[in-house]
């Protein structure tokens, strides 16, 4: 029971917040202003867990030119929205400690699709799966021995 409101509240918060609107495509690119007005990043890409469950935005960060820069990570839950700009709640010195992206344990998003239909699409096959339906696959293999 606790997984299914867990989805129905990940759900929620995705209609709420209008960057899982936008596409991976729409969305790299962009300059991330912080809280000051300065410009402190790019998005480089827009990344999934394996468990397709939370996005992230990759964002370069102290750079000059695309050199030197840390690539880092923030949750899209972060990041706000304007016409042409995303905006977060971080300095550069702050942003530049959170956590280096590691390709490895991500799966990049490409493409013209809405970046919350991408997790909802995911979220709602993974509430399909009942414990009990994954019990019943190994007997089955079992049975026809």
């Amino acid at each position: 029971m606790g997984p299914k409101s867990m989805g129905t509240a990940e759900r929620n918060q995705l209609k709420n917040n209008p960057i899982y609107m936008r596409s991976a495509k729409s969305l790299d690119g962009m300059d991330v202003v912080g809280v000051n007005g300065e410009a402190i990043g790019t998005i480089k890409r827009i990344v999934m867990t394996k468990d397709r469950r939370n996005a992230h935005a990759v964002i370069s960060t102290g750079g000059i030119l695309g050199f030197g820069g840390r690539d880092v990570m923030v949750s899209l839950d972060e990041l706000n929205t304007t016409d042409d700009k995303l905006l977060i709640n971080l300095t550069q010195k702050q942003l530049k400690n959170r956590q280096e992206f590691q390709s490895e344990q991500y799966d990049e998003l490409n493409g013209d699709k809405p970046i919350g239909d991408a997790i909802s699409d995911i979220s709602a096959f993974y509430m399909l799966d009942k414990p009990s339906d994954l019990t019943m696959a190994p007997e089955t293999v079992e049975s026809s021995r």
